[in-house]
């Protein structure tokens, strides 16, 4: 397992929210690494977001989420329109 899990961690830089950009416009990445870079720091902030946290806390997650979906939406139009109206659809 362990094994596997090194190969597939391709680039030892760890990205950041306000990396966005950046990660966009790395011309080396296919759009399947950027995705999933994206997706690993949305997870990232949710994984740190804990049950102590308030509700201003967790609309900011949400909210970096909305910017990530959208990041992601100009690499993959169709699974950045799905995760942001599922993100929409949770505060209905």
């Amino acid at each position: 397992m362990r094994q596997r899990l090194e190969k597939s961690t391709q680039h030892s830089t760890v990205y950041r929210l306000r990396d966005i950009d950046e990660i966009l416009g790395l011309m080396s990445w296919t759009s399947r690494e950027k995705t999933d870079e994206l997706l690993r720091i949305d997870a990232s902030l949710y994984a740190n977001l804990g049950t102590e946290h308030d509700r201003e806390d967790r609309l900011s997650v949400k909210n970096s989420s909305v910017r990530i979906y959208t990041a992601i939406k100009t690499i993959d139009p169709t699974m950045g329109k799905l995760l942001l109206r599922t993100i929409q659809d949770e505060t209905e």
